[in-house]
């Protein structure tokens, strides 16, 4: 793209939105931001365009759920705004970062019910983290850089940006920005302490993980200091992928499709560590199930947003810094494990404790939990000749197919209907 002269106000987000990563724009076009659509021609952002808004903006989620980098959606007006507010919805909800462009009409035609005219705060105040409108050509670097910071930044969640159509042909006196360094509080050696005795105390501490935040290494760490920890592991409804479901130590998940045995941990539990995630309905069936118990909330937002019930500890950090605060750089745990699997935390200032060689047992109940999930999740094939399969489809074969089939890096998506419970029940993570 050419920056010998000053560029126009939609060049300029495009040039922003490159700055911080972006690689792909869902959109539908429309012609109240051409220019932003005109800035993508020669841009290394490759635009997805959509059949229809709502689509876009699944596809903006899922793009910021997987990278970290907010999603970036683009839409046109009333009708684009009201379709794509499904996938804001989501990503409030989820807490997925994502910022949704949209364009306006002129400015000077607002109050008069213009053709496709609405209200942009009214709106998306209620599923949004911030509504911002570009009503200065000079600040469009400004309002990228804030709306993909706001994002992505504590508990991540949509951003709407209005874009006036006369506003984004202007020529913008403003540079592209660089991208604002994302804060992220590191455990106090105080709150990890306090958790270690918590789980010391507690007959039958479960971790359940969700969120965002999640990287290889964080997943290994996690799964190995639950291990070390004798946790019980669910994964919390849309967010199963935390851990290898492999681990020894993980039960299964909550919500919609959760088996009986994943249901039962999550009730019989003295104690409930929320790391990344908060204890919501769905988790709850309904805030019936596991509400009651001692509880942990490990996250980076310090409101704990959809939080119900009980809250004992709170510590407000990353999943990612809290994973990071378990092992040093080599992988070196920063706690000790004796031989007869008893644990515990060096003081502050202390050298770093070697792995113990062998690893520890876990407790009989997450043994015997284990093997329940794992015959739960083991399809049962019925015989070809039996009075059951006749006339119907076998789900349990068919994904015995599917196992077979698929390869092991395969991304799965689905919907949240009851049919979901297949994948989740036979297509662990």
């Amino acid at each position: 793209m050419d920056t010998s002269a000053s560029l126009s106000a939609g060049h300029l987000i495009v040039e922003e939105l490159e700055k911080h990563g972006v690689t792909r724009t869902y959109l539908v076009p429309g012609e109240s931001y051409l220019d932003v659509i005109d800035g993508l021609r020669d841009s290394a952002i490759t635009p997805i365009v959509c059949r229809q808004e709502g689509g876009a903006a699944y596809m903006a989620v899922a793009e910021g759920r997987m990278t970290g980098v907010p999603g970036i959606a683009m839409v046109t007006r009333g009708p684009g705004a009201a379709n794509v507010k499904v996938g804001v919805h989501t990503a409030y909800q989820d807490a997925t970062p994502l910022v949704v462009f949209v364009g306006l009409i002129p400015t000077d035609h607002r109050g008069r019910e213009s053709f496709q005219e609405f209200d942009l705060d009214g709106w998306f105040s209620s599923t949004a983290k911030k509504v911002l409108t570009l009503d200065d050509p000079d600040k469009a670097a400004e309002v990228v850089v804030d709306a993909m910071h706001t994002a992505a930044t504590g508990r991540p969640g949509p951003v709407i940006v209005g874009l006036p159509e006369e506003v984004l042909v202007r020529p913008s006196s403003g540079t592209v920005l660089p991208p604002r360094v994302h804060g992220s509080a590191s455990p106090y050696a105080g709150d990890v302490t306090e958790l270690r005795a918590r789980i010391t105390a507690a007959d039958r501490p479960v971790l359940i993980i969700g969120g965002e935040d999640w990287s290889p290494s964080t997943s290994r760490r996690i799964a190995q200091w639950s291990r070390d920890r004798g946790l019980g592991v669910l994964g919390t409804f849309r967010a199963y992928d935390g851990i290898d479901h492999d681990s020894p130590n993980f039960l299964g998940i909550l919500g919609y499709g959760a088996s009986p045995v994943a249901k039962r941990v999550f009730a019989e539990a003295d104690l409930h560590i929320f790391l990344g995630c908060v204890r919501t309905d769905v988790a709850t069936d309904g805030f019936s199930n596991g509400v009651d118990q001692r509880t942990v909330v490990i996250g980076p937002d310090a409101d704990a947003h959809g939080h119900f019930g009980r809250l004992d500890q709170h510590i407000v950090t990353s999943v990612s810094r809290f994973a990071q605060s378990l092992f040093t750089e080599e992988g070196t745990r920063t706690y000790s494990v004796s031989s007869d699997g008893s644990i515990d935390e060096p003081p502050l200032g202390d050298a770093l404790s070697e792995a113990a060689g062998e690893a520890v047992p876990l407790p009989a109940w997450v043994a015997e939990a284990r093997a329940e999930i794992e015959a739960w999740r083991t399809p049962q094939v019925a015989d070809s000749g039996s009075a059951a399969s006749a006339g119907f489809v076998d789900m349990d074969e068919a994904f015995v197919h599917v196992q077979d089939l698929l390869p092991d890096d395969a991304i799965i998506t689905y919907g949240a209907g009851n049919f979901s419970g297949w994948a989740t029940r036979f297509l662990p993570t």
